[in-house]
């Protein structure tokens, strides 16, 4: 259940927010600790969130707050840490108000622009089940 794109993963840190439309998964770039810069129509599909609405605003905070656990926030806070660019791929259940979304995550982070890209892919609707996280093993 990989990313299939035309460009590595990694260059998606340096593409500006208007070409993520043309990629078939969602996509989410955040700046410095994580605020908001890009957010495609794939995953406004996805979160039922108008992207109007979600750039320039702080993701783990205010837009997706069961994102701030260890596994996920924390590990961007980690790389972040680091200082060097980091990659970790995870399964996140993200809990909308239309209910929850078992999705496959990977979240790349550039150290030299402080850039954070999130590719989302869903594998699953679960309605009403309980938040957690899995590592892709």
């Amino acid at each position: 259940m990989g990313f299939v794109i035309s460009v590595p993963i990694e260059d998606l840190t340096h593409i500006p927010p208007e070409y993520f439309d043309d990629l078939p998964y969602g996509v989410i770039q955040l700046k410095g600790e994580g605020t908001v810069v890009g957010y495609n129509e794939t995953e406004a599909s996805l979160s039922k969130l108008d992207p109007a609405r979600v750039v320039g605003r702080n993701f783990f905070r205010d837009i997706a707050p069961c994102t701030r656990v260890k596994e996920f926030e924390g590990e961007l806070a980690r790389m972040r840490a680091f200082g060097a660019n980091g990659r970790a791929e995870l399964r996140f259940l993200f809990k909308f108000r239309h209910g929850s979304v078992m999705v496959q995550l990977v979240m790349v982070y550039n150290s030299a622009s402080d850039t954070t890209v999130l590719l989302v892919k869903p594998l699953a609707k679960e309605l009403d089940a309980p938040g957690g996280v899995s590592r892709t093993p």
